[in-house]
């Protein structure tokens, strides 16, 4: 089965609960890219793959979450979306309008 994309999907972007970003200070986003950011340049995610992921964000006004902010109890935007994109999409557009960004650090790696 092809995505909308034109990419197989990958069997991580299975469906689950929606990611929750938000907090009571405004849109969680990554004060400095993790480690492992997929928009690094070394990044073992293929370009056309994070092309995709971006384009998919931007078409349905939302974000791309950090991965290395899943599975914590509270998620932030990748800080390399947030600077290339946040221009591009309603929300993130707003939060900085409104001055609404809580920048946390990136999780730390074991």
């Amino acid at each position: 089965m092809i995505d909308d994309d034109g990419l197989e999907p990958d069997p991580q972007d299975g469906y689950g609960p929606p990611f929750n970003a938000v907090s009571d200070t405004g849109v969680r986003v990554l004060a400095q890219p993790c480690a492992t950011c997929i928009f690094r340049a070394n990044s073992v995610i293929d370009r056309d793959r994070v092309d995709a992921l971006v384009r998919r964000a931007c078409a349905s006004d939302s974000a791309i979450i950090c991965h290395s902010t899943l599975g914590l109890p509270e998620q932030a935007v990748c800080r390399g979306f947030f600077v290339r994109h946040a221009r591009d999409t309603a929300p993130l557009r707003l939060a900085v309008a409104l001055d609404r960004l809580d920048e946390i650090p990136p999780p730390a790696t074991s």
